[in-house]
């Protein structure tokens, strides 16, 4: 009787494990590249928004997926030369995008005007972030954006536009 049991409780699990390696069968991939309109061939950091929108940080800008074609923004600013590089993403609760770059600091998406705003780092300012090389974004459960830098740590509030550093003290070379 208990060796029925067994027998019975394996052939359903073997069952189940077939029925679940066939669901797999439907999944497909498509590629994507810079003649597709990616702005560069390497990928950082991928977000889908709560619109659906993909989100597709390269070493080479942004790009924004729609399924269909792809939307390229320049984040960057234009007088120093360089291609700007998304090291990381997050939406936070109340669905707004937030970028954040190898050089060019943290980056917050407007939807109704289709553009960023910049927060970068000021030597002469003590609100502002303590690097503009972003490694890391997170918000808290009470809407605290946390950004951690090359440099440290960063608490942003954004309903107050408030933001306080708790750097490091390494004094070597970033």
């Amino acid at each position: 009787m208990y060796l029925n049991r067994r027998m019975t409780a394996l052939f359903y699990l073997l069952v189940l494990a077939l029925a679940s390696l066939h669901g797999q069968s439907d999944l497909w991939f498509r590629n994507y590249y810079i003649e597709d309109g990616l702005p560069h061939s390497r990928a950082r950091a991928i977000i889908q928004d709560s619109v659906g929108w993909i989100w597709i940080g390269t070493t080479g800008g942004l790009a924004r997926f729609d399924g269909i074609s792809f939307h390229n923004y320049q984040l960057g600013f234009p007088d120093n030369g360089s291609l700007t590089t998304v090291s990381c993403r997050w939406e936070d609760s109340y669905s707004r995008l937030w970028i954040g770059t190898e050089s060019d600091g943290l980056l917050l998406f407007n939807r109704s005007q289709d553009r960023f705003e910049h927060f970068i780092h000021n030597d002469t300012s003590s609100n502002c972030i303590g690097s503009n090389y972003v490694t890391s974004i997170v918000s808290d459960s009470s809407g605290i954006l946390w950004v951690g830098t090359n440099r440290g740590l960063n608490r942003f509030d954004p309903s107050t536009g408030f933001l306080t550093r708790y750097l490091t003290s390494y004094s070597g070379t970033w």
